[in-house]
């Protein structure tokens, strides 16, 4: 069974996701992206949550970026227009800059 790629901690109203590819210094995979995303949402809804850490696994960095050996390679003329028009990672920032701290 793979490894999940992100992993989240909750101590009382403080939750923490962690980026978990040590091996890899953490970087951001398209499917880690996504992921992400769906997490902040499912988050978003909860009214405990005070807080949101996002910190690396490891102890060797927080993330050393986007795998772009991960980048897929095959893609329909739609999926690279819907990726050109909207990335994961823009996705990601604008999950993070709109969660709703309480």
């Amino acid at each position: 069974m793979p490894e999940e790629l992100l992993l989240t901690e909750r101590q009382e109203k403080v939750c923490t996701i962690i980026l978990n590819r040590p091996e890899r210094r953490n970087a951001l995979t398209p499917l880690m992206l996504l992921q992400l995303v769906e997490t902040l949402a499912r988050l978003r809804s909860d009214e405990e949550v005070r807080c949101l850490v996002i910190r690396g696994a490891g102890d060797k960095a927080f993330s050393s970026g986007y795998d772009i050996s991960d980048i897929p390679t095959t893609l329909t003329p739609e999926q690279a227009a819907a990726l050109k028009a909207r990335s994961p990672f823009q996705d990601v920032l604008e999950s993070v800059q709109d969660f709703p701290y309480r």
